[in-house]
């Protein structure tokens, strides 16, 4: 979306939002347990009003039209091509929160983040420096829209296109543009809310941070119909099998999502693993808040025997090794306090195979 977008497309993408927003939540409130927490951060705008926002996908717009004068890209598909982001605004977050019902929101923060940490730099700056940030936040929208991008246009014109974005970056470094706005909020299930037990899965209470991590509690692991079949000593392995033969059957079958999903490896120039430092800018920022979230939930239903830590992004790199660390440290801190066993961690890491 852009602010020249036409306001039945704004609806749309809110609408969508919404529905979304609402069956997440929903889903989520089937899973927590009692007085379970949740903290969410994602991408938001400063204005209620959309055609009033800067955006920073406004110059991939606008580098894509360069492109179609230049004759490299048809018009038809840069009509046809639509992003699937919808930034919301921090009142239609909370009004969503009310009507769904399964949550209290405890706080919400809303602060705004450089994409590139050179715009932040005092140094003497001039046309090389302001083409060097341009060129960082160019590969920082690349590593992760390229995917996209490149199944819509196919690859040949994915160079020229983020050259002309690193140009328009530089041709106006002090832009909003270059900043993104996160939201972040911890909420809390109601304590008259009723416990909702699910026969055959974990009891466990699901948090969010910026990298995508659930955490799934359990005091006694697995309920006792599955106890005979799967046991905590050999999960891990059982989950090692389960996921070589989801890898094969991908392969087997050479799906086309894997093809559409693909991203360049870790150690690539233009990868997000080289190229997230808004992210990783992000994690620092929410770490009080993720703190604060589960101390006060430890408080209240006690330090459970295992803790299941689950990345359920697309990506298994710094950031979610960072935002891991971060829970784990908050957890020991506690228990060394109060003198407490430390749980059983179980991370699971998730990613495409072809990343």
């Amino acid at each position: 979306m852009a602010r020249s977008s036409p306001p039945n497309i704004f609806k749309a993408y809110a609408n969508q939002f919404q529905e979304d927003f609402t069956n997440f939540l929903s889903s989520r409130s089937k899973e927590i347990v009692r007085q379970g927490c949740m903290v969410l951060t994602f991408m938001v705008r400063r204005n209620p009003n959309p055609s009033h926002e800067h955006h920073c996908l406004e110059l991939l717009a606008k580098s894509l039209l360069d492109l179609v004068a230049q004759g490299i890209v048809k018009e038809a598909d840069v009509d046809s091509f639509n992003l699937p982001i919808y930034p919301p605004c921090k009142e239609e977050v909370v009004d969503i929160v009310e009507k769904e019902g399964s949550f209290e929101t405890k706080q919400l923060q809303v602060f705004v983040m450089d994409i590139d940490p050179l715009s932040r730099d005092e140094k003497v700056r001039n046309k090389e420096f302001y083409m060097k940030m341009g060129n960082n936040i160019a590969n920082t929208f690349r590593a992760g829209l390229e995917p996209i991008l490149c199944s819509h246009f196919g690859d040949a014109i994915l160079d020229e296109l983020f050259r002309k974005f690193a140009s328009h970056v530089a041709d106006d470094p002090n832009s909003s543009m270059h900043q993104i706005v996160n939201l972040v909020g911890s909420s809390q299930e109601p304590c008259s809310a009723p416990r909702r037990d699910v026969k055959g899965s974990l009891s466990r209470c699901v948090f969010l941070s910026s990298a995508s991590l659930a955490l799934l509690w359990s005091g006694h692991m697995i309920s006792s119909d599955l106890n005979s079949a799967i046991d905590r000593k050999n999960l891990g392995k059982r989950y090692n099998q389960y996921f070589i033969k989801f890898v094969e059957k991908l392969i087997k079958q050479k799906m086309a999502a894997e093809k559409v999903l693909w991203m360049n490896p870790a150690d690539h120039e233009i990868s997000y693993a080289n190229n997230s430092f808004f992210q990783k800018e992000v994690l620092v920022k929410v770490r009080p808040i993720v703190e604060e979230a589960i101390t006060d939930m430890l408080k209240k239903i006690g330090v459970p025997t295992c803790m299941k830590v689950v990345d359920m992004g697309c990506a298994s790199g710094p950031n979610t090794f960072q935002a891991i660390s971060h829970v784990i440290g908050t957890v020991h801190g506690m228990c060394q306090q109060q003198e407490l066993k430390l749980p059983e961690f179980e991370v699971l890491l998730n990613d495409l195979p072809g990343n």
